[in-house]
């Protein structure tokens, strides 16, 4: 696998810091909204994902228009001396239906272009509810999070899978992009507390043909986009890339468990 971090783009001025001796903090319970029962299959809900938005993203960021009063849920440490927010919409953004058991958590990338601030994760709530599509989070190259409906609810984000993943939207314009570790320190983010919550284990999850354009988990983890077009017989989608480097968002992750922070991992 490619090198993704473009380390020589990216001062995370990390050097000479013992992570040890940086004060983390953890993430703070937070009760199950319930919600109720898991809603019963609809084969409905697996005809929709983000990418039938694409022809309203525009080229970069810009004004998101409608933006709303997210909440900062917190920040975190995620290099250097430098923080990262996460922004929670979940108060003001409505998922695409009810409660669902997640067994995969699914890695995409939106043609929205990164620009510094919140402004590109507005701009990809309002393509999303312009076109009655959402996903559950979102990430941005300085390391920011965008909770965007809480993670065990229908969203249109992966046709053939909606029913049983959540997904990631990170920020990236295409595939040959180059991955910052502060965006991977961010899905780490996401990847520890889906854990934490719902015991979705940090590993690579297998995905096969489930029959009439669903895909089928087989073992529970992490997947892409990619992976869950081709399993349900799409075949037409390509992101997150090669580049994006699971391995070492599973890494971070565990480190921001045992630390509370980023810095070092």
């Amino acid at each position: 696998m490619s090198d993704p971090t473009a380390a020589t783009q990216e001062d995370l001025q990390e050097e000479g810091i013992d992570p040890t001796q940086v004060p983390g903090e953890q993430d703070a319970p937070e009760e199950d909204s319930n919600g109720g029962p898991v809603a019963p299959f609809d084969p409905r809900n697996e005809e929709r994902d983000l990418h039938d938005g694409d022809q309203d993203g525009p080229d970069r960021a810009g004004d998101p228009g409608r933006s709303v009063d997210a909440k900062v849920k917190r920040t975190l440490k995620i290099a250097g001396k430098q923080e990262s927010t996460v922004f929670d919409f979940r108060h003001v953004t409505s998922p695409n239906g009810g409660k669902i058991a997640i067994s995969a958590c699914v890695h995409h990338i939106p043609v929205i272009t990164n620009v510094p601030g919140r402004a590109d994760l507005d701009t990809l709530r309002r393509v999303l509810l312009d076109q009655g599509l959402m996903v559950q989070f979102g990430t941005d190259a300085e390391g920011n999070v965008a909770m965007y409906t809480p993670a065990d609810r229908l969203c249109f984000h992966a046709r053939g899978a909606n029913s049983v993943t959540c997904g990631i939207e990170h920020m990236h314009h295409d595939v040959a992009e180059k991955w910052m570790k502060k965006q991977l320190r961010a899905a780490a983010w996401i990847a520890q507390r889906l854990e934490n919550q719902f015991g979705l284990p940090l590993r690579l999850a297998k995905v096969e043909p489930g029959g009439f354009h669903v895909a089928a988990i087989t073992q529970t983890g992490h997947t892409t986009h990619m992976q869950i077009s081709t399993a349900a017989g799409f075949n037409d989608r390509v992101d997150p890339g090669d580049g994006f480097d699971f391995e070492y968002v599973f890494r971070a992750a565990k480190f921001f468990q045992d630390h509370g922070h980023f810095v070092g991992a």
